[in-house]
């Protein structure tokens, strides 16, 4: 029980998290990133239903006209998932490809969304270029700092730690 606390509260600071920031214009996708860490260490359906209330939790908060949170989280735990389960480890550089492919799968969708409705025009693929360049470098720091900081967290909890099931290769709540 108090694991699924634990979830809940990352979740829900996550998210509060998001919110403040995006209502300063800052694009942090703070809660993909925490999807992200849920997806590699519990397994897949905790992280889906936090996907998709996350998703829909955002866009609600900010009044969005089309649904594409959800669908976004969906693919950062489908990326998770699918990195935890054929990601060797052995390279340090590695490790930074999801956090710049989250920060891609974040920021694209609203791209490709704006220039439909409002025209696609140079100044909007530099400001794309620039909030993306922003985001990725803050998203490939900020990865591994949260990874650290839950399992921190998990540890001074004394909650139990993940780990790989023999059977099927995928990691399992203990």
């Amino acid at each position: 029980m108090a694991s699924f606390f634990f979830i809940f509260i990352i979740v829900f600071f996550s998210l509060a998290g998001e919110i403040i920031l995006s209502s300063t214009g800052a694009i942090i996708p703070i809660t993909a990133l925490t999807l992200y860490y849920l997806t590699a260490n519990t397994n897949i359906s905790i992280p889906i239903i936090c996907a998709i209330a996350s998703g829909f939790i955002i866009d609600a908060y900010f009044y969005r006209s089309i649904t594409m949170s959800p669908a976004i989280f969906l693919a950062i735990v489908a990326l998770a998932h699918f990195w935890s389960k054929n990601n060797s480890n052995r390279f340090f550089i590695l490790n930074l490809l999801p956090g710049a492919a989250i920060a891609f799968i974040c920021t694209f969708p609203f791209f490709i969304y704006s220039n439909i409705k409002l025209g696609l025009t140079q100044d909007s693929i530099l400001d794309y270029l620039k909030s993306m360049s922003v985001t990725l470098t803050i998203s490939v720091v900020l990865l591994p700092l949260i990874s650290f900081l839950l399992d921190y967290a998990k540890e001074i909890m004394e909650l139990p730690f993940f780990t790989k099931n023999s059977k099927d290769g995928v990691r399992n709540w203990k």
